[in-house]
């Protein structure tokens, strides 16, 4: 499917990263301007979701790393611990994905 972004947090996010084009007639470049993108979409149109929700994207990153040569994966929203990060549920699955070799 055609990827899409509700609210322009991943369209930005995805600048800054893969950017590339002119700010004022200069070169304005990402930090990676070459390399791909995958977008995994985790949240619904108003940015709310369960932490589920992204475990299951995470899931989804790591099945597809290889195929997709996958080495960076980016979670840019805020989440209270709602427990210690050894015992969370998300901190487990970032780990899982940094075990794999994806920098997070």
């Amino acid at each position: 499917s055609f990827p899409y972004d509700d609210s322009g947090h991943g369209t930005h996010v995805a600048g800054i990263a893969l950017g590339e084009g002119t700010f004022w007639s200069r070169p304005a470049l990402g930090v990676s301007p070459r390399s791909h993108l995958v977008a995994v979409k985790v949240l619904d149109r108003q940015g709310r979701g369960h932490v589920s929700d992204v475990i299951e994207g995470i899931d989804w990153v790591l099945r597809r790393r290889r195929d997709l040569n996958i080495r960076v994966l980016n979670i840019s929203f805020g989440q209270p611990p709602a427990e210690s990060y050894l015992t969370d549920p998300l901190c487990i699955a970032v780990r899982r994905a940094v075990n794999s070799g994806i920098v997070v």
